[in-house]
């Protein structure tokens, strides 16, 4: 890969661009430009060596060439930025949403956890999801594919305790089920 930023062609990364927003639905590009210019606005107005500690993400709808559309959770962090500080390299994720609606454009704090979601065009701070230490063990042995029985075992407590934890965490994330529950908390990094 090209690590100088001048010399890697502009028309190149517009084209990639055009490319891949040809899979997004027009109603959506006016929000990924909000999203975006919003992002790079947040990041303005913090120092540049702590750049790197923020995340942005969002929720938008991708089609894949005949077939229904996937919301999709997009998260950017800074990897290297130019000598004046701008952010030159990011570190883009993508993966299913738990959410069931475009946009939930969010900023989150790596090392103090805070979080801040984009309201009519101010980023607002929101307060963070706070999980029991059962609640995050139980989305843990979900995401290994466990019954509740076993987690029950594993974590010496009667199937109504997890389930219990499961009605618990389903509220506190805002889902429906458990593997809902499990892309949530991954994606908003709780376990």
């Amino acid at each position: 890969m090209n690590q100088n930023p001048r010399k890697y062609p502009l028309n190149s990364l517009r084209n990639k661009f055009q490319t891949a927003s040809q899979h997004v639905p027009e109603t959506e590009h006016a929000m990924l430009l909000k999203a975006n210019r919003a992002g790079f606005r947040f990041s303005d107005h913090i120092a540049p060596e702590e750049r790197f500690r923020y995340t942005i993400s969002y929720d938008f709808h991708i089609v894949p060439p005949g077939d229904s559309p996937l919301l999709i959770n997009h998260q950017i962090t800074p990897m290297l930025l130019t000598p004046s500080g701008n952010i030159w390299l990011a570190l883009c994720v993508a993966r299913l949403s738990s959410g069931s609606v475009s946009g939930q454009i969010e900023v989150t704090s790596s090392t103090s956890g805070n979080r801040w979601r984009l309201e009519d065009g101010r980023w607002k701070p929101f307060s963070n999801i706070c999980l029991t230490e059962n609640e995050r063990a139980m989305l843990r042995m979900a995401a290994e594919g466990l019954t509740m029985d076993k987690m029950a075992e594993r974590l010496h407590r009667s199937a109504d305790s997890i389930k219990s934890y499961r009605r618990s965490t389903f509220i506190k994330l805002g889902v429906n089920n458990i593997t809902e529950a499990v892309v949530a908390a991954i994606n908003k990094k709780l376990i």
